[in-house]
Formats: C-alpha cells, sequence, structure tokens
C-alpha cells in the first residue's frame, strides 16, 4: 500500500445562525405592534402578555379588513402597518366553553376577516367531557408581510367536570400558561457620544452584530450591560463598535454554518497499484462563534482511471476562538463508501466500506468580507473489494494524508 497526499482547494461561503439572525435595526427601540382581535377577553391576554416587554407598546389595528382570504386581509393590515409606523400587525383570538371531549393539539391560521372568535382545528386529543379554553396569536412583519412564526402562540387547556367547576380553572390556567410563552423580540440599542452604551432597561447580555450606516460591520459579546462599566468584545475583525453605531441583538449564542465546494487530486490504491485520481466534494460546518462543539457533513467523489469512490462522512470536534480572526478545531468522524468498477466493458459493480477521518482545521479571517483556512488531516478506508462478473475482483482503497485549503466569504 503507498502513501499518498490529498491536497484540496475549495471555494467557500459563511452565514451566521441565532436566536435573531438576520434581524435589522428598528427605527426606535421600541417594538409597535398593531392588534387586532374579535373579543375583550382576546385583547385582554394579548395585552398582558405583550406587557412582560417593557418596549412593547400595542394600538388597535386601525383599519377594517374587507377581503374575504387570509392573504388579502393580511396584505391590508400590513399596509396600514406600514403607513402608520408599527414593525408588526398581530391577530389573536380566545373561546372558553364547556361540553367539550377534545383538546385542539394544532390549529389553522386564524382567519384575520372574520368579525368573531371562530377557529379551525386540525389535530385534536379526545379527552373527557368538561370545559376547554384557548388562545391563539399570529404575529406578522408588517414591512414584508411575513408571518413570524417563532412568535405565534397557540395554547389549550381543557379541565374535567360539570362547568361550574371547570370553566373559571380552565381560563385560569390557560391565562397562566400564556404568559410563559410570550413572543422574544431582539433588543438593539447605540452608543452614544461618549462611547457608553444607550441600553433599555430590558437590555441583557449576549452576542450583538454591529450596524453601521445600515449595513452589518461585525459581531461583538456584551456582558455586564446593567453594570455601570459594561464590557465590549469583539468576535470578528475588523471593525470595533464606536460612537454612531447601533447595536442589535443575536442571541446568547451564535453559529457559523460554512458551505464548501472542494476540488481534489489524490491518487487511491487499484490491485496494488497506485491509481491517479482526481475529486470533487460539498463540506456543511456549524461551529460556535466562541467555543464548543462542530460539527460537520460531505460528501465526495474521487474519480480514477478504472474505479472510483463514493464517501459519505460526518464528523464531530471542539471549536475553539482564537483572537478577533481565528478559529481552531480538532475533528474526528467516519462513514460509509462504495467503489464502482468504471470499465466500459464491464458492468457498474460496487463494494461499499467505512472509513474514518481525523484533522486539525484552522479558519482566519483576513478582512471583514474574507476568511482563508486549512485542514491537516488523515483519512483512512476499509478495502473496498470490487467483485466483477467477467473478471478478477480487485482491491481499492484511500488511506492518505489530507491537507485542506479553502477560502470564503461572509
Amino acid at each position: 500500500m503507498r502513501w499518498c497526499c490529498l491536497i484540496v482547494l475549495l471555494a467557500a461561503c459563511r452565514g451566521g445562525i441565532g436566536q435573531f439572525s438576520g434581524t435589522t435595526p428598528r427605527p426606535t427601540a421600541e417594538i409597535r405592534i398593531a392588534l387586532r382581535t374579535t373579543s375583550p377577553d382576546a385583547e385582554r391576554i394579548t395585552r398582558q402578555l405583550f406587557a412582560r416587554d417593557s418596549r412593547v407598546i400595542v394600538a388597535p389595528l386601525g383599519v377594517a379588513l374587507t377581503g374575504e382570504s387570509l392573504e388579502t386581509a393580511r396584505l391590508q393590515a400590513c399596509d396600514w402597518a406600514r403607513e402608520n409606523g408599527f414593525e408588526y400587525v398581530a391577530a389573536a383570538s380566545f373561546t372558553a366553553a364547556h361540553g367539550t371531549d377534545f383538546v385542539c393539539l394544532k390549529e389553522a391560521p386564524i382567519k384575520w376577516w372574520v368579525t368573531r372568535d371562530e377557529y379551525e382545528c386540525l389535530e385534536t386529543k379526545e379527552v373527557d367531557l368538561g370545559s376547554t379554553a384557548r388562545y391563539a396569536l399570529e404575529l406578522v412583519e408588517a414591512t414584508e408581510c411575513i408571518v413570524a412564526t417563532d412568535k405565534a402562540v397557540q395554547k389549550s387547556v381543557h379541565v374535567n367536570g360539570e362547568e361550574a367547576v371547570s370553566l373559571a380553572p380552565a381560563v385560569a390556567q390557560l391565562e397562566r400558561e400564556v404568559m410563559d410563552l410570550a413572543p422574544a423580540f431582539p433588543d438593539q440599542f447605540g452608543i452614544g457620544g461618549d462611547g457608553r452604551i444607550a441600553h433599555t432597561d430590558y437590555a441583557r447580555d449576549g452576542m450583538f452584530a454591529v450596524f453601521r450606516g445600515g449595513t452589518n460591520v461585525g459581531l461583538v459579546r456584551i456582558g455586564g450591560i446593567r453594570t455601570p462599566s459594561p464590557t465590549i468584545e469583539s468576535l470578528e475583525c475588523c471593525t470595533s463598535p464606536r460612537a454612531g453605531d447601533y447595536l442589535v441583538e443575536r442571541g446568547p449564542r451564535f453559529y457559523y454554518l460554512e458551505i464548501d465546494a472542494p476540488l481534489a487530486r489524490t491518487s487511491m490504491t487499484v490491485s496494488g497499484e497506485r491509481d491517479t485520481a482526481v475529486g470533487a466534494s460539498a463540506h456543511a460546518r456549524l461551529y460556535p462563534v466562541e467555543s464548543g462543539f462542530a460539527f460537520g457533513a460531505a460528501a465526495g467523489i474521487v474519480v480514477g482511471e478504472h474505479s472510483h469512490l463514493v464517501q459519505y462522512t460526518g464528523e464531530v470536534g471542539w471549536s475553539m476562538r482564537v483572537g478577533r480572526r481565528a478559529h481552531l478545531s480538532a475533528n474526528i468522524g467516519g462513514g460509509l463508501g462504495y467503489a464502482a468498477n468504471l470499465s466500459v466493458s464491464d458492468p457498474k459493480t460496487s463494494a461499499f466500506a467505512p472509513h474514518a477521518i481525523a484533522n486539525l482545521r484552522a479558519v482566519v479571517q483576513l478582512v471583514r468580507w474574507l476568511y482563508v483556512g486549512a485542514d491537516i488531516g488523515y483519512t483512512y478506508s476499509a478495502t473496498y473489494r470490487e467483485q466483477r462478473p467477467d473478471a478478477a475482483a480487485r482491491d481499492v482503497a484511500l488511506r492518505a494524508p489530507v491537507v485542506d485549503a479553502f477560502f470564503g466569504f461572509f
């Protein structure tokens, strides 16, 4: 078995994943919501729910919805909300009744255009006869009129028994449980002329995107935000927050997702002879901006003169941030592959075998929009034994040091 070195050069792209990834600055720190309800109880519960967040300002939706479909009613609501400076429009419904023998587990979207609390249940569970109280809330981002699915609330509570002993407890329990389902909104605040954070009373520690002139220019972690001297740590190069910047919350943790598309040149061993080969693969890697577990998956093909290997690999490792520019990680993994005969005169037959990998990876951010990286490791496959009907079986293997070099864009 001969040794060979696999060198890969690839281009990649990187995005971010977090609780509030993709959020841009609002016009003000407040969250203005135009609310449409069809009953006093629905409005009361909704206002209590939003009152848990001091930044939220709720006002009635000031337009009558004349549409006869969900889409047209939402569009009418969004048009009015945008024109009147609201970031969201919301619809809420509430019902409480005795004599039910089911609980609604999943509801259809709220009918914005109706004038009474009614709902359609898509999934139910049978229960004993009693009282059921339910509440639903739907929020739509007014700018693009897109439903904010992560902020939806649906809750049903059923209490067994006669109306006198079950209806009021069902309503009370529903209200208590709904209060724990308040939608989460990202915080944002500016940096004043003196360099201090002009935060809100709601502010909490975490990761924040730095916006300058409407453009995302970096990521920072803020600690001790409720103390007299909060700390701001830059997590990316090559910009530090300054007066006039806006900080928009990303959440307590934030992850990078990299998508790679490598090309490879290598060799495999076919029946004891080296077979020059080229390859291509696709990689997806998820790792934290700070320290933590990293995960990856890859699918690749290595094509030689007489055979080719297709390998599917999963990996797990530990990643750590080193300064503002670099991430280092150690990774191990494995998977399954197969070899197939490519000779025109022979049918394409295949053989499956496992393989294992281990590598060290470094990723360095050169400028705000560009990063480079490299892997140093080793791939060891079991022997793929191709069974050919009209020729002798042959052994194929890929056992090689691996060096990956890549670059990518934010």
